[in-house]
């Protein structure tokens, strides 16, 4: 990164300080706006402009905006909640929104450094001119934000995990710095900058460091999962990705095709296998540790999954 950007971003403001102690003796800043407008202020700088997320506030309230913002992780790790996802970026990555998104930031320390790129659509006519008809999601994405509709694939953000593309880092570098040190007369080449931006995000459709919407939810869905199946719950999910247990049950059966029990019963029994083949633990030791405290059903599930009973299972595995 170029050593410029890193001493004009990374060290605290006089502001910031003022609010971590304030958050450290339990009185934190809380912002409690919801809604973003920056149209006038886009309109006189050229359809695009940026800031720096403010470290050690409070936001109360998701918010919306009336222009598309990419949200860019400068340095550090940041939360990020949108439409009552949860998507966790990680220095380097991007994070895209059109004007439906509902976002909302979790509190940012010192070292999370978080750069928005605020736009009007106008500002991407440069972009679908290089891009042509390519059919990507990006242009999808980007002609819905010019339309004012949802993305024709249905979701109001795209993430991608592009920490380590070079070529991607390199254009968001020059467009930052551009922008950062306010070069006079440079339209034209910022909307070259970010068509070019885009058009490497492009060549990502279908990679792993693309996520739409639906894909992070699903991500975190089974993270969440593989981490905590033992006692795990829906609303302790709800309350991680900072969104509504019942609308979330409902976007979890939507997207998979089962509910949260089903998910969690899915994988409970699979981690039963191992420890019946490997331990000497009791069958309901073992229904036990995987979560399930009623050991009727756990039999009934097993053998459901696995065609024996534990205790078969066991000894055909010779334990």
């Amino acid at each position: 990164m170029n050593p410029q950007l890193l001493q004009h971003y990374v060290p605290l403001s006089g502001k910031e300080q003022q609010n971590s102690e304030l958050l450290r003796i339990g009185h934190p800043y809380v912002a409690t706006n919801t809604l973003s407008d920056r149209r006038n202020i886009l309109m006189a700088n050229g359809y695009i402009d940026i800031y720096r997320e403010s470290r050690y506030i409070v936001q109360e309230y998701e918010h919306t905006h009336n222009h598309v913002e990419i949200v860019y992780a400068f340095s550090g790790d940041s939360c990020h909640i949108v439409n009552g996802d949860r998507v966790s970026m990680r220095s380097g990555e991007l994070l895209l929104l059109n004007q439906r998104a509902r976002h909302k930031t979790p509190t940012l320390t010192e070292s999370d450094v978080v750069i928005y790129f605020n736009c009007l659509p106008q500002f991407f006519d440069k972009f679908l001119e290089m891009s042509g008809d390519n059919g990507s999601a990006v242009r999808r994405f980007i002609t819905g934000c010019m339309r004012g509709e949802n993305s024709p694939d249905g979701s109001d953000y795209m993430y991608f995990k592009v920490g380590g593309e070079c070529m991607v880092q390199n254009q968001v570098e020059n467009l930052l710095y551009a922008l950062t040190f306010n070069k006079q007369n440079q339209l034209h080449i910022n909307q070259m900058t970010m068509g070019l931006l885009l058009l490497y995000l492009s060549n990502l459709d279908g990679n792993e460091a693309f996520e739409s919407g639906q894909s992070a939810l699903i991500a975190e869905v089974t993270r969440y999962i593989e981490e905590h199946y033992a006692h795990g719950s829906l609303n302790d999910l709800a309350k991680r990705l900072y969104c509504d247990a019942s609308r979330l049950s409902k976007n979890i059966k939507q997207l998979t095709g089962s509910n949260f029990s089903e998910l969690l019963r899915n994988k409970r029994i699979p981690s039963a296998k191992p420890l019946l083949q490997t331990t000497d633990l009791s069958v309901l030791e073992v229904a036990r540790m995987v979560g399930c405290s009623n050991i009727t059903q756990f039999h009934k599930r097993f053998r459901e999954q696995a065609g024996v009973s534990p205790g078969d299972f066991r000894r055909q595995a010779g334990v």
